[in-house]
C-alpha cells in the first residue's frame, strides 16, 4: 500500500511540475521561477493542481485569447 502511494504522488508530483512549467512559460516566467515553481509543485502535487484549477485555467484562457492566431489561406 506504501508503494502505491508513493507511485501515485510520484505520478501527480511530476504531472504538477509539468503543468507549473507550461503554464508559467505561457505567461512569459524567467527560466529561475519555472524551476522554483515546479520544485514546489512537485513537492506538493495535489496543492498545486488543485491551485492551477481554481486559479490559473482563466489566465490561460485569457493569455491564449491575446496570442496572435495564423492565418490560413
Amino acid at each position: 500500500l506504501l508503494m502505491l502511494i508513493f507511485v501515485i504522488y510520484l505520478v501527480l508530483g511530476i504531472y504538477a511540475a509539468k503543468l507549473s512549467w507550461y503554464s508559467n512559460t505561457k505567461a512569459g516566467w524567467s527560466n529561475g521561477y519555472k524551476v522554483l515553481f515546479a520544485i514546489v509543485a512537485f513537492m506538493f502535487p495535489v496543492t498545486y493542481i488543485s491551485a492551477h484549477i481554481i486559479f490559473k485555467m482563466d489566465l490561460l484562457a485569457q493569455i491564449k485569447d491575446k496570442t496572435p492566431r495564423s492565418r490560413s489561406n
